[in-house]
């Protein structure tokens, strides 16, 4: 606690000189060294009493002069002729306004005659009047001048209750003023044997000439202005009040008497006092800081105890506490004034005793004022330690100004949507800002409502209308991820939104496919097991079988034989399986070498069909070859080829319906070599014949033919290696196979 005390003692003393220094600044300036009639408050009460004293004293207006200067002009007279129209439209519409009045007069039970014949006389002497007015010029100036004369009257009755007021406001000062041209002497107060408190010698002055306005009502400013007459004045000219215009040198003063019986006296007294509690003040703060800088220093042992607040704050975003400190400091420097408050209300006090809420007032002041100052102090004591501990670029990445430059640089990844969100933004600002300035000026108020109308309408729907597509958008990206695969979202437009939506659909889409696709794996991973136990196990089951037969001593050495026969041929078999299995496993996983040459693909296929002619005509199949003469070259793997072509050309002759034809066809078309394959199936073809490709599967599907089922599989492997495709197709039985290999 001992610690705690030493910096708040000298947190009070630095708040004293603060307080002296800000007081001094503030108010103090205008007080120390300075006399009352050097003050600004005079000064203001002096620059308004000789304006007074020009306008009421001096060269004051004269009413029966300015009314016999009244003059009417030919403009005037016929603005005000013409003021309700031409002489015929003002009859017409006197005659409709009394023909409604007397029709109503009369369309009553028991019509008043008299009232009748009055209203017609009434209009009739209205009428009369219009024709007058537009007859004799005279009418109309003797009526101008009237009005004009009211006007003055108006005036000058303000007038003289102005100068009253005037001079009972200013009875404090008195005047000696000599007219330059006729050496008259007009004073006011003047009194020898009384000393003068302040005197000041004016510089010759004159009052220029004076015009006056009125409005609707009759009322008037006493200040130059264009005269503006609607409906009763029917007048469009200002209107010329004189007076003198002589020009004064003279004196005006204040003497003792009137400050001690005046209100001057008071803001006199209240003068003198501030000056002297500012002299106090000043004193006080020079002694803090004199005690400051020697008895008791700032240093840094004073924030030891704060330490553990210390380690709290590290973990704030450096900007956000250098934008407290800011604040704090601002509130520090912006109560310097504080003091000048408290010795204004004790000085103009005017012997009263202060209450007890001002007292109240100003120490729960005094207590805010120190512990922002005391914040203050320790915020820049904290943000001086930080700079000092930690590195400067670690203090940058962790701040909110380095995350929110990062949250806009991410709003800016889709330019679209950075714009749009400024500009939004933009409007909604500035829509919030006029609505402020319409209320505050009506003038304003109907081009905000067409700004309203015209810009911050449209962009709150597009706003609204953004934003709803969103939120549905986010409704169906959250069904996507719980699994649910809706309809596609409907694209609107070409907004980013509308883009995000196609993208979501192409997801979507993805995912179906993805299911689907995995479906059928799953699917044809269950044929893979079932058909690979199939057929590995039938040769196993006839090896192990034949193995316990040849176990019989009994067994001639024909049987034996025979046995021994079958059990190779069944060893063939699985060995067969196992090699194209292991063949089709190294091909899937990119395991293997091709050794790629210059190879006439046509002499290729006519070789090996050579090789397949016999073979075929024992399966009684027509075996019809049409392959171009001239060579076809492609960089191929001459041995991997040719299993392709002795796959293919096994599965035709396989699967191909005796007494039926077998087409292989070799054309080049777009520096493609162009295998074809066609056949007429033995056996039904169920399902998607490209799934044929796929390991084990077979055409036959009970399985009555030789075949590891790997065979298009193998193949597919092997054209995919060489960038080429394989696609079956199957029409009813007809089943074809095109082999496509880039040359």
């Amino acid at each position: 606690m001992k610690n705690y005390s030493a910096l708040l003692l000298r947190i009070l003393l630095t708040l004293l000189v603060i307080y002296s220094v800000g007081a001094f600044l503030a108010t103090g300036k205008n007080y120390v060294g300075k006399d009352f009639f050097d003050s600004a408050d005079y000064s203001e009460a002096e620059r308004k009493f000789l304006s007074g004293i020009e306008y009421y004293i001096l060269n004051p207006s004269d009413q029966q002069a300015s009314i016999d200067a009244i003059d009417v002009t030919a403009d005037e007279i016929a603005y005000y002729r013409n003021y309700y129209g031409s002489e015929v439209e003002q009859i017409y519409s006197i005659q409709k306004q009394y023909e409604e009045k007397i029709a109503e007069a009369r369309d009553v039970e028991s019509p008043n005659e008299d009232y009748i014949e009055a209203l017609i006389a009434e209009r009739e002497a209205k009428i009369e009047e219009i024709r007058k007015n537009f007859a004799d010029d005279q009418v109309v100036v003797d009526k101008i001048k009237a009005l004009k004369t009211e006007v003055i009257r108006q005036y000058f009755a303000h007038y003289n209750q102005e100068k009253k007021e005037f001079l009972q406001e200013f009875d404090y000062y008195g005047y000696e003023f000599t007219n330059q041209s006729t050496n008259e002497t007009i004073k006011r107060n003047e009194d020898e044997q009384i000393i003068n408190r302040f005197k000041k010698t004016i510089e010759p002055t004159n009052v220029n000439e004076r015009s006056i306005a009125i409005n609707d009502y009759g009322e008037f400013a006493n200040t130059v202005m264009e005269f503006n007459a609607d409906t009763e004045g029917l007048l469009n000219k200002e209107i010329l009040i004189l007076s003198p215009q002589d020009t004064y040198s003279g004196t005006v003063y204040v003497t003792d008497q009137y400050i001690e019986s005046s209100g001057l006296g008071w803001e006199y007294n209240g003068f003198i006092i501030s000056k002297w509690l500012y002299y106090v003040l000043s004193l006080l703060g020079v002694i803090a800081l004199i005690v400051l800088l020697t008895k008791y220093k700032w240093s840094k042992q004073l924030f030891e105890p704060l330490y553990p607040y210390y380690e709290r704050l590290k973990t704030t975003p450096i900007d956000l506490h250098a934008a407290v400190l800011f604040i704090a400091a601002f509130l520090t420097i912006a109560t310097f004034d504080s003091g000048s408050t408290l010795i204004s209300r004790i000085a103009y006090s005017s012997g009263h005793v202060l209450s007890l809420s001002f007292f109240i007032g100003f120490i729960v002041s005094f207590v805010f004022k120190l512990f922002i100052l005391t914040v203050t102090i320790v915020l820049s004591w904290a943000i001086v330690k930080r700079f000092k501990e930690q590195k400067q670029l670690m203090l940058w990445k962790q701040s909110f100004s380095a995350r929110l430059i990062e949250l806009a640089q991410n709003l800016f990844l889709n330019r679209s949507i950075g714009i749009q969100t400024l500009f939004m933004f933009f409007v909604f600002y500035l829509g919030g800002f006029g609505l402020f300035i319409g209320l505050q000026e009506s003038g304003l108020f109907a081009f905000y409502l067409f700004l309203f109308v015209s810009i911050l309408v449209p962009t709150t729907f597009v706003y609204l209308y953004r934003m709803s597509y969103l939120t549905k958008i986010m409704k169906q990206t959250e069904q996507m991820a719980n699994g649910q695969l809706t309809k596609p979202i409907k694209v609107k437009g070409k907004s980013p939104l509308a883009k995000h939506a196609a993208n979501l659909n192409a997801l979507q889409e993805g995912v179906k496919s993805s299911v689907t696709a995995q479906a059928k794996s799953e699917r044809l991973k269950t044929e893979l097991i079932t058909n690979v136990s199939h057929d590995l196990r039938t040769p196993l089951t006839s090896i192990i079988t034949y193995t316990d037969l040849l176990k019989n001593p009994d067994l001639t050495a024909e049987e034996r034989e025979q046995y021994v026969a079958i059990l190779d041929k069944k060893a063939d078999r699985l060995k067969v399986l196992i090699d194209d299995l292991f063949e089709v496993s190294k091909m899937a996983s990119g395991n293997i070498e091709l050794v790629k040459q210059k190879v006439d693909i046509a002499q290729l296929i006519q070789q090996i069909t050579g090789e397949y002619t016999n073979d075929f005509e024992e399966q009684q199949l027509d075996l019809r070859i049409d392959v171009q003469v001239k060579p076809i070259y492609a960089y191929v793997d001459g041995q991997k080829l040719w299993r392709v072509c002795e796959n293919l050309l096994n599965n035709a002759k396989k699967y191909s319906m005796s007494g039926t034809r077998v087409y292989v066809t070799l054309t080049e078309t777009n520096n493609c070599a162009v295998l074809t394959i066609k056949n007429v199936s033995k056996y039904e073809l169920s399902g998607d014949a490209k799934e044929l490709t796929e390991r084990f599967k077979r055409a036959d599907l009970a399985r009555h033919t030789e075949g590891s089922g790997l065979g298009l599989a193998i193949a597919t492997s092997i054209v995919h290696l060489h960038g080429g495709t394989l696609d079956i197709t199957a029409d009813g039985d007809l089943f074809k196979v095109t082999v496509e290999l880039p040359c």
